[in-house]
């Protein structure tokens, strides 16, 4: 069975977004910065649009999220809500390029790291790291964007990204770069 009533949620970015699907119709969307709160923002939007258009969490037939390139946290974020929610729904969950959902025209480019980029040049294209003077014509979000074009869950187009639907156990985050933690200035003392 194709879900037909879907959530498409994109967290990876600063901008945090939530889209609702009925029978392949964007029919409810929002989005707003959320550089510290991603989580919260998205399940209250959730629940925000499914009581706007009058279904519950139990009429969700599928959840499609956002699984990157992006921020590590907020990547990761968006994947843990569509792994929770699938498993407690019992419904099937689906990945997405962070760049599926910037529209179907490409080259993008999402920021990695200060002056490096992953780019793709068109849809269902491989991406790769670029220097920040390798950005051309793309469009995308970070410091070299004075017009910033953001993940956006209302720009999934079911007809156009065909989702491989799965569990919520096979669904896996795509990340470029592994977290770079940063040990804290002061040793913490030990416990007695």
């Amino acid at each position: 069975m194709i879900p037909t009533r879907v959530v498409c949620v994109s967290t990876s970015s600063p901008l945090t977004s939530v889209a609702l699907w009925r029978d392949g119709e964007c029919a409810w969307s929002h989005r707003e910065e959320a550089r510290q709160n991603a989580s919260q923002k998205a399940l209250e939007s959730i629940q925000n649009g499914l009581s706007s258009i009058g279904l519950s969490l139990a009429d969700l037939e599928g959840i499609v999220v956002d699984r990157g390139p992006g921020s590590f946290t907020g990547t990761k974020v968006g994947v843990v809500i569509a792994k929770v929610l699938a498993s407690e729904l019992n419904i099937p969950v689906a990945g997405v390029l962070s760049f599926d959902l910037m529209g179907p025209e490409g080259p993008w480019a999402i920021p990695v790291r200060r002056g490096v980029y992953c780019r793709r040049d068109a849809p269902g294209s491989e991406w790769r790291l670029v220097a920040a003077d390798e950005l051309g014509a793309a469009r995308g979000y970070g410091p070299d964007f004075p017009e910033p074009t953001y993940p956006d869950a209302a720009k999934w187009d079911p007809n156009r990204d065909h989702p491989r639907w799965a569990t919520w156990a096979e669904l896996q985050a795509e990340y470029v770069l592994p977290p770079s933690i940063t040990p804290p200035k002061k040793p913490y003392r030990e416990m007695a």
